[in-house]
């Protein structure tokens, strides 16, 4: 597992989120990833609205793309989107 990925999981851990959450928001960043055919941490916020933009597209239902909107602005430590 990646860095990231131990991040995330262990932030969703503090939060208390159920197992589903996890995997629903695991499964929105490793789309993200695919998407643009790179590692998931090494992409930016600025790169999400084109995947959404994307999926809606595609017809994905809208409560797909609220998990995905809920799941990127998990904040991370060392992320750039956490305020000191």
């Amino acid at each position: 597992m990646t860095a990231l990925r131990f991040r995330m999981i262990d932030q969703m851990k503090l939060r208390n989120f159920a197992p589903k959450t996890h995997q629903a928001y695991l499964g929105a960043v490793t789309g993200l990833a695919q998407f643009y055919h790179a590692a998931a941490d090494r992409l930016d916020g600025s790169q999400i609205p084109k995947l959404l933009v994307h999926r809606i597209d595609q017809g994905l239902a809208p409560s797909s793309i609220n998990v995905a909107i809920c799941a990127f602005p998990l904040p991370l430590p060392g992320d750039a989107r956490v305020d000191p």
